[in-house]
């Protein structure tokens, strides 16, 4: 059975980025990189169709400018699009950002960033607790990302 998701969003975007000639990063991401934002800081994130689910959504992936020629550059984000809604729902739901915690931030935030982190890792076990939580820990919240 379709996911309403993919129906509704992912199919639809797909079609539109292919209307516009937004599919690929030039140069780097094959067919299966499927552009739909270019402002991470990394590089742009992506639909990997190569990798289609049985209900038509797929993993969602960014490629990391960083990592040019090398088996890091494009790395996983969430396990399928309807899981990086999930989280960014969850993030945008909270009252401070808790992705990330640099030296100048005040510390005693750091127990209530880290219970929020593990919360939106717990989430997506398979995607942004699992083949992304290096990504997803590596911005100051869990010591040794």
């Amino acid at each position: 059975m379709p996911n309403p998701l993919v129906t509704g969003f992912v199919d639809p975007a797909i079609a539109q980025l292919r209307r516009l000639d937004l599919m690929r990063w030039p140069g780097k991401l094959p067919e299966a990189g499927v552009r739909f934002e270019r402002h991470l800081c990394a590089g742009p994130v992506c639909f990997d169709t190569r990798r289609r689910l049985a209900d038509g959504d797929c993993p969602v992936v960014f490629w990391d400018h960083e990592w040019v020629d090398t088996t890091k550059e494009v790395q996983p984000m969430f396990s399928n699009c309807r899981k990086m809604f999930e989280r960014l729902s969850f993030v945008a739901a909270t009252d401070f950002s808790f992705i990330s915690h640099g030296d100048d931030e005040d510390s005693s935030l750091l127990p209530q960033k880290r219970e929020l982190l593990a919360r939106f890792l717990s989430l997506d076990p398979d995607g942004a607790a699992g083949v992304a939580r290096e990504y997803w820990t590596c911005w100051g919240v869990i010591e040794g990302g």
